[in-house]
């Protein structure tokens, strides 16, 4: 509290309450830790579409067997049913499906969550499935799957009209087609969204994974400092004898020590950094870390002007004005003109710590590609709290068996904890590489929904044709020409469904990626791979029964006529 009195410094303590941390992505925390509403959402919208799809495909089969039925529902209106009891016959009929594949999803749910977890990195409560919100969740949703898979099918059943269907007059199956039509274009145009979608995730990860960021993160490993120190030594004394030691090991390169490493966030966020000496002179947003003298060069930081840290001690660093290192985006947000203007200028951080700079650093991205460059500012100091070592490749089991032997020597009680600077950096990355394996598997479940409903439609076409395929046959159609006349209605769907698709997946896509500061283009490519593959899932699916019924023996389909 004296200090903060002393540097005329203001400190305001921010509440935030515990429930509304993980799933929060506005707290400054690490995004490997950190989920997103937005991510539930999103994935909650893709399940129902899924579901979506599944609809799809019962109503679009039950209306198309509807002829199958018809003489049945002749039947019992003559005999006096009312299509009431027609519709509650139909709906319950819808029920028990729906009943028995909810049954099927909770007990696959079930047996498969462990495998869920390991893949995806959620942790399911061992108590979900005794929440009673799950169950009512459930029940709810079997409610209105049953509406809304056998509402339409059931109302369209109970209206035919006896004397229509008992002379059959009733039309040959003309009832319906144009839903059934339309079912089919919604289901390839949710198809494709979501395959569009699954590229340019792919894409998107692919590029910020092994993206630039100005930093060296290559074959080094990162050790936190020890907590217990031996015997009344500090922590700067201690850490200067671990690395002294450290580069007597063979396959060490360089050492180096910070508070923060790059990807796990800043020492100091403020929105007050200004120039001292410029009038006028606005507050521009600043984060700070502590690093060694070493750091610049470990990690492979360019500098562009000034001689940084290099003849300044730790007791000068320690004394206001404080010298300190810049990034270039920093020095452009305060107005030099360039990097060799800047040297030496004062500036006030946080609203009363006087500095001066004493370098300039080449740009380069210390958080993930969702940010741009911050305005980044170094400040000098020993006993840090994570140690950087730069190894080489030959042999590193090796290497870090020697470095955990050293660390346990010098700092017994302390936990020997390692990682790759990469890696940590790369883990920011953990939800988009979580939600692109899960979206990754919606994708498949859909076009898999889609293709089998498509499947289905085709064998009712190619049933309902079968003698007049005989008879072109009979007539001399060829092969070729038989498959495009049963193939051709559908197709045609399919084609509807990418043109109408398009705009959307471009709109949805173009929204995800506004969270990234860093991002890839949505071009044509994307689109026109998306449709392609569509279409040839959509010509397997539609040749494999259309192939068959052109090579069947048109006297087995024309015998009986």
């Amino acid at each position: 509290d004296q200090d903060f009195k002393a540097s005329s410094t203001t400190g305001y303590l921010n509440l935030q309450p515990l429930l509304d941390i993980h799933l929060n992505d506005t707290i400054s925390a690490p995004k490997a830790v950190m989920g997103s509403y937005q991510t539930v959402y999103f994935f909650a919208i893709i399940g129902l579409v899924t579901l979506l799809t599944a609809f799809v495909n019962y109503v679009n089969l039950t209306t198309a067997r509807a002829l199958d039925r018809a003489r049945e529902v002749g039947v019992r209106k003559v005999i006096g049913a009312q299509r009431v009891q027609l519709i509650a016959q139909f709906l319950s009929e819808s029920a028990v499906t729906i009943f028995l594949a909810l049954v099927l999803a909770v007990a696959m749910a079930f047996v498969f969550s462990p495998v869920v977890q390991d893949w995806t990195g959620i942790t399911f409560a061992n108590t979900l499935w005794t929440e009673p919100y799950l169950w009512l969740t459930l029940l709810a949703l079997f409610c209105i799957s049953t509406l809304m898979a056998g509402l339409y099918p059931s109302l369209m059943l109970s209206s035919f009209k006896p004397a229509e269907v008992l002379k059959g007059t009733s039309g040959r199956f003309r009832v319906g087609i144009p839903i059934r039509q339309g079912l089919v274009v919604f289901q390839f145009t949710t198809s494709f969204v979501l395959l569009v979608g699954a590229f340019v995730v792919h894409l998107q990860l692919h590029y910020i994974l092994n993206m630039n960021v100005g930093i060296g993160l290559e074959q080094v490993i990162t050790v936190p400092s020890p907590r217990v120190l031996p015997g009344k030594s500090t922590r700067a004394d201690a850490i200067e004898t671990f690395t002294q030691q450290l580069h007597q090991l063979p396959g060490i390169q360089q050492t180096a020590t910070s508070h923060e490493l790059p990807g796990q966030g800043f020492n100091l966020n403020t929105d007050h950094a200004r120039r001292v000496e410029a009038i006028p002179s606005s507050n521009v947003p600043a984060s700070a870390v502590w690093i060694d003298d070493s750091f610049a060069r470990l990690y492979g930081l360019k500098l562009l002007a000034g001689p940084g840290f290099k003849d300044i001690s730790l007791e000068a660093a320690d004394q206001e004005p404080f010298p300190i290192m810049a990034n270039e985006t920093a020095i452009k947000s305060l107005g030099f003109d360039s990097p060799m203007h800047a040297l030496d200028q004062r500036i006030d951080l946080a609203n009363g710590n006087l500095c001066y700079i004493v370098g300039v650093f080449k740009d380069f991205n210390w958080s993930s590609a969702h940010k741009q460059r911050e305005n980044v500012f170094f400040f000098l100091g020993a006993g840090l709290s994570h140690i950087s070592i730069k190894a080489t490749t030959e042999n590193l089991p090796q290497t870090i068996s020697d470095i955990e032997k050293t660390y346990k020597q010098l700092f017994p009680g302390n936990p020997f904890q390692y990682a790759f600077a990469d890696e940590t950096f790369k883990a920011q990355y953990g939800n988009e590489q979580r939600f692109a394996k899960l979206f990754n598997l919606f994708v498949a479940l859909a076009i898999f929904i889609a293709g089998l409903g498509l499947f289905g439609l085709t064998t009712f076409t190619v049933q309902q044709r079968k003698v007049e395929v005989g008879i072109r046959k009979v007539l001399g159609a060829t092969l070729a020409s038989v498959v495009l006349l049963l193939s051709r209605d559908l197709l045609k769907l399919v084609i509807a469904g990418f043109l109408i698709a398009v705009p959307i997946a471009w709109y949805v896509m173009s929204s995800w990626l506004e969270d990234f500061a860093y991002r890839i283009e949505v071009g044509m490519g994307v689109f026109l791979l998306a449709g392609a593959v569509t279409v040839l899932i959509a010509l397997i699916t539609l040749s494999f029964k259309s192939i068959k019924a052109a090579l069947a023996n048109p006297v087995d389909s024309l015998r009986n006529e």
